[in-house]
This record gives C-alpha cells, structure tokens and sequence, in this order.
C-alpha cells in the first residue's frame, strides 16, 4: 500500500512522486531494502482491494 500512495503524482511535488524525490536523496539499494520500490503509473491501485 505503501509503494503505491509513494507513487501517486501530487500537484505540490509539481507532478512529481514522492518515491522519485526520495530516490534523489537516497541510495536505490537503501530503499529497496525498506521495501519501497516503483510502480509504474498504470499499475497503482488505490482502492480497498489493494489491502486484501
């Protein structure tokens, strides 16, 4: 669930994801290992059925 609220555009990021933000901060291997990882804009769900 996570992952996908991460990378969801918000308008005060100017189109941007938070996950792309972060990615620019961190290391791609830190991030991995906390388990975030990129989804791309097609495949977000952010609906219940995500939580089940």
């Amino acid at each position: 669930m996570v992952n996908h609220i991460n990378n969801t555009t918000r308008p005060k990021l100017h189109g941007s994801t938070p996950m792309k933000k972060a990615l620019k901060s961190f290391d791609k291997n830190a991030m991995e290992k906390l388990g975030l990882e990129i989804i791309p804009p097609d495949e977000i769900c952010l609906k219940p059925e995500l939580l089940k």
